[in-house]
């Protein structure tokens, strides 16, 4: 199960997390009412996030539901919570989900596919947010376990720098020599300016002002 992303993802989750019942069937592998609590609180929440989530970092509303579906006279204490997300039980509970839910967690050539969907989305793509999106697309139809954010913005940046690079070599491989020495001239700042031609074009142009316009007035 999932240790990062706690902070803030409670607030993703259904308030009521009703259980089909063909779920609270699936759930009744565990013998005891008591014992089919976390595969039914976790089944809730992977539903929504697409990671496990620690027992003790979800919604109270939503503890309080499953153990309400569950006829049980009160949930597992915050202690009893965090004792099984401790133990051995948490990850055969999260392999009996992704069993149910038909979802696998993510091997080394699956990362060799996520990094190629990376690169396909930075050919029409420079917005790291648009690049990550569109990742999480494509994890959510194969039905991957969502990876953590550092992952996913590491895989964005990596395609976004290899496309443009990329990019910058096949429109040096077209300058003739003249237009190489135009280029890194754009580079140089002259002396007694603390600027070099670049910056000057990347700053676009400036506000009119008064001073500025009565050379164009005055031609």
């Amino acid at each position: 199960m999932r240790h990062g992303k706690a902070a803030g993802c409670g607030r993703l989750l259904p308030r009521s997390g009703n259980a089909t019942s063909h779920e609270l069937q699936w759930a009744q592998r565990a013998k005891q009412p008591q014992q089919r609590f976390f595969p039914l609180l976790h089944l809730k929440a992977y539903q929504k996030l697409g990671f496990f989530m620690p027992s003790e970092a979800l919604p109270t509303d939503l503890v309080q539901h499953v153990a309400q579906q569950l006829r049980l006279r009160k949930p597992p204490t915050k202690a009893l919570r965090k004792q099984y997300d401790q133990s051995g039980s948490r990850n055969r509970h999260a392999k009996w989900i992704r069993e149910y839910l038909g979802s696998r967690v993510m091997s080394g050539p699956d990362r060799l596919w996520l990094a190629k969907q990376a690169l396909s989305a930075a050919e029409s793509r420079q917005i790291l947010g648009d690049i990550i999106n569109i990742l999480l697309e494509e994890l959510v139809r194969h039905r991957f376990d969502l990876p953590g954010f550092s992952v996913l913005l590491r895989t964005a940046k990596g395609a976004r720098s290899e496309v443009n690079l990329r990019c910058y070599r096949t429109i040096v491989s077209e300058l003739d020599p003249s237009g190489k020495r135009m280029n890194n001239a754009l580079l140089e700042v002259p002396r007694g300016d603390g600027f070099s031609g670049w910056q000057r074009l990347k700053r676009g142009p400036q506000k009119p002002t008064k001073r500025s316009s009565v050379p164009i007035f005055n031609t």
